[in-house]
Formats: structure tokens, C-alpha cells, sequence
């Protein structure tokens, strides 16, 4: 169910579908005020200006407003949401100084049981910019990272995070958008 359904009453569940500006910001309050009806933040793609002008700081800060969220159950940050504008295009380059200062926010959060990251192009720096996060998770059940470029390097580094997380259940990581996965249960 989408937060813009009018007929939602104060004991419903809301899920955020990311799916336009005016919605995001409409709703990004509702995160942090910690509405008990919003369990699903997504936010998919840079092609929105309150995602694709947000600063370092604002992505900190709504990683932390995310970790204290005592409702929210699974985020979905994905197809280049951390992208940076080269020669005019938004979206061609990760900018992994948002991405490091959104994971950054994040960790501590002790109620996310879904993270998906992907199709925002990352390599292993994304990777090393999520392990601090997922190293002290608790309630992690799910992370999708498909179609990024992580490679064997930024595999084993996300392999070896996970383990220190036990509650880890499920993992994908699409190599080259195809049709391969990996999964570990």
C-alpha cells in the first residue's frame, strides 16, 4: 500500500514507495518522526532533485534518522540513488562520500531487517562503506546488492562482515545483471 492512499487509517501499515519528489518529501518526515504506520522506506534513483540535491550531511543525517526509526523494517536504496553529476549526467559515478556518510548514519539501527542497494554501480569501496553497518546489525535477515560491480575483492569483504553478523539470512549479488546469482542460506 502506498502512503498516498487517502483511505489509510492510524492502525495500517504504510509502506513508502518511492515514486516521485513530492512524495519523498512529504513522507521523510513521517521516517523521522518514527510514524509507527511507515515500515518501508524506497527510494529509486537519482532521477528525483530531493534525491539528487541532497548533500553528504543530508544523507548522514537520514541514516540516522533511519537507525533510530523504531518502525522502519526495510529499506530500499537502489538504481544509482548514490550517483554524482560528471559532464552533466546525474547517476554516471557513484559518490561514495554520500554513500559512506549514509552508512555511516545507519549503523546502529537495531529494527532493519531488509537493506537493497541495488543497480547503483558501486564497487568495492561501497562495500567497504557499508561494513561498519553491517558488522553491528542484529535484525538483518535480507541484503541485495545485485548489479553492482563488488567483484571477488569487495565479495569476500562483504563475506567476511556478514559473519560477524550471524542474522544475516539471505544474500544477493547479481554479477552483470544477468540471470547469475549467488545466494547463501
Amino acid at each position: 500500500m502506498s502512503s498516498s492512499d487517502s483511505s489509510v487509517n492510524s492502525e495500517e501499515e504504510v509502506g513508502i514507495d518511492g515514486i516521485g519528489d513530492a512524495e519523498f518529501e512529504r513522507d521523510l518526515p513521517r521516517v523521522r518522526a518514527n510514524d509507527p504506520r511507515v515500515t518501508e522506506l524506497h527510494v529509486l534513483g537519482p532521477f528525483w532533485n530531493s534525491i539528487a540535491n541532497m548533500s553528504v550531511e543530508d544523507w548522514e543525517q537520514l541514516g540516522h534518522a533511519i537507525s533510530i526509526n523504531t518502525h522502519l523494517k526495510e529499506i530500499a536504496f537502489e538504481v544509482q540513488a548514490f550517483g554524482s553529476e560528471v559532464d552533466g549526467v546525474f547517476g554516471s559515478e557513484v559518490d561514495y562520500e554520500k554513500l559512506s556518510s549514509f552508512f555511516r548514519g545507519l549503523t546502529g539501527s537495531n529494527t532493519i531487517n531488509t537493506v537493497s542497494m541495488s543497480n547503483n554501480h558501486f564497487g568495492v569501496q561501497g562495500v567497504h562503506d557499508m561494513t561498519p553497518f553491517l558488522q553491528n546489525t542484529s535484525t538483518l535477515t535480507k541484503l541485495n546488492i545485485g548489479c553492482n560491480n563488488i567483484g571477488s575483492e569487495g565479495f569476500n569483504l562483504l563475506w567476511r562482515a556478514l559473519r560477524a553478523s550471524f542474522t544475516t539470512r539471505s544474500y544477493s549479488a547479481r554479477r552483470f545483471c544477468s540471470s547469475t546469482s549467488w545466494f547463501f542460506r
